[in-house]
């Protein structure tokens, strides 16, 4: 049972459950696949080796997040065994646990990711603008990776706790933000 909500889970219909989560996450969820759509759009305004640059970030960007879906799926699992057993004192562990981990995993990926850029990205055959272009872009993505990785495993926790809303809301705000910058 949600603390903030109230909601138990382990009871009342599982359809109306299942609704309260497939909504909101699915309303969260298009608004951030609608930012990639908006920001090649920009992108595309810089010109094509920008384009490539970027481009060469896709296969590193979906390894990494791949890594913090795992690691949200997993602390849901933990955390939402937990709060089937109203035990408050191990959700509240379980949760500040997995934040940790993303924290401490994030890290290693950043100062791995910084480390190994420049050769990483011209054994994938990224050349000379193109290629600086590249590792300048995921410098910046990896400083910033943190407060993609951090957000995605406590909207989990909040999910796990029966709250589907607030971290659509969050999604969605996070989509409308990045949707005014990128023309700056």
């Amino acid at each position: 049972m949600s603390q903030k909500s109230g909601r138990d889970l382990t009871e009342g219909p599982i359809f109306k459950h299942l609704m309260r989560f497939v909504v909101p996450m699915s309303v969260g969820i298009s608004a951030s696949m609608a930012v990639g759509l908006i920001d090649v759009f920009w992108l595309g305004k810089l010109g094509t080796r920008e384009q490539a640059a970027v481009a060469f970030a896709v296969p590193i960007s979906f390894m990494v997040f791949s890594v913090s879906i795992g690691l949200s799926a997993g602390a849901v699992a933990a955390i939402s065994r937990e709060v089937g057993k109203k035990d408050h004192s191990q959700v509240r562990r379980l949760a500040t646990d997995a934040l940790m981990l993303g924290v401490l995993i994030t890290l290693a990926v950043t100062a791995i990711g910084i480390a190994t850029a420049r050769p990483l990205f011209a054994l994938l055959g990224a050349k000379g603008d193109v290629l600086e272009m590249t590792v300048t872009f995921m410098s910046i993505w990896y400083l910033g990776l943190i407060f993609q990785v951090a957000p995605m495993i406590a909207a989990a926790i909040l999910r796990s706790l029966g709250d589907a809303v607030l971290p659509s809301l969050v999604m969605i705000t996070a989509a409308i933000v990045n949707v005014i910058l990128d023309p700056i």
